[in-house]
């Protein structure tokens, strides 16, 4: 079994597989009924399936994964959640390293600024990485509209 040293990975790991399992749940649910009442079903397994993505992309990112481990190429930029969103979930679930043991802003005060100083170089890296990744989707999907003008 996979154990993490960061006791707060392992609430955002929790907290992604109980949206998952709740997200299975009502898709499930969903095709055993008809009309609205599957319509309100699959809608709020969408709404859910946001929150999620969310979590889990700051998962990933807390892990020192790359967005483009996490993501498709072919997402659809209306689609991905804001830079602020991930950076600010991820920053809920962070604590920073220093020489393999993890610090705790109640410390020092000079652990309490470098924690500081942490959470925001982190927190600007997950904006940067996420508008990257969002000009890297734009020309992903211009690429493939003019393959397709070009095809016709």
């Amino acid at each position: 079994m996979l154990t993490y040293k960061n006791p707060n990975l392992r609430e955002l790991k929790s907290a992604c597989k109980e949206l998952a399992s709740e997200i299975r749940t009502l898709r499930n649910e969903a095709q055993t009924v008809n009309g609205m009442d599957r319509w309100a079903l699959q809608h709020r397994a969408n709404g859910i399936g946001e929150d999620f993505r969310v979590l889990h992309l700051a998962y990933c990112l807390l892990r020192g994964r790359k967005i483009s481990e996490c993501e498709s190429e072919t997402s659809l930029i209306e689609n991905l959640p804001s830079g602020k969103q991930v950076a600010d979930t991820a920053m809920r679930y962070f604590r920073p390293r220093r020489a393999g043991a993890f610090l705790e802003p109640e410390e020092a005060e000079e652990t309490a600024t470098e924690y500081a100083e942490a959470q925001a170089f982190f927190h600007q890296s997950i904006v940067d990485e996420m508008k990257a990744w969002r000009k890297q989707l734009t020309l992903n999907s211009l690429k493939r509209q003019a393959v397709k003008r070009a095809a016709a």
